[in-house]
């Protein structure tokens, strides 16, 4: 009995995201060199609304369409409401006292 040979040779390749950042940065590289930044932006935004996440597209979308400094003000506004997720609430003794004072 003679072994079988496949089609392909060498390893499976990984999928994305199972990928290291290494391998992610080297994949990226490539589909730059491909295509341009607007091409990559409308790929994104066409791939975020077909999964139903249709904030972030608009976010891409609004990136894209705009000025620069756009880009940075969405940033910065994100992260100023991230760091303000993890305010404690009151606890009730807590509440009380504030309001009896």
């Amino acid at each position: 009995m003679t072994p079988r040979r496949s089609s392909t040779v060498g390893r499976k390749p990984k999928p994305f995201v199972e990928s290291s950042k290494r391998s992610q940065r080297r994949k990226a590289a490539t589909i730059r060199q491909q295509y341009n930044r607007y091409e990559i932006a409308y790929a994104a935004q066409a791939s975020l609304r077909a999964v139903g996440q249709n904030d972030a597209a608009t976010i891409v979308k609004e990136i894209k369409e705009t000025t620069p400094e756009r880009g940075r003000k969405i940033l910065i506004a994100y992260k100023t409401s991230s760091a303000n997720a993890g305010i404690r609430p009151y606890t009730p003794d807590e509440a009380l006292a504030l309001m009896i004072d």
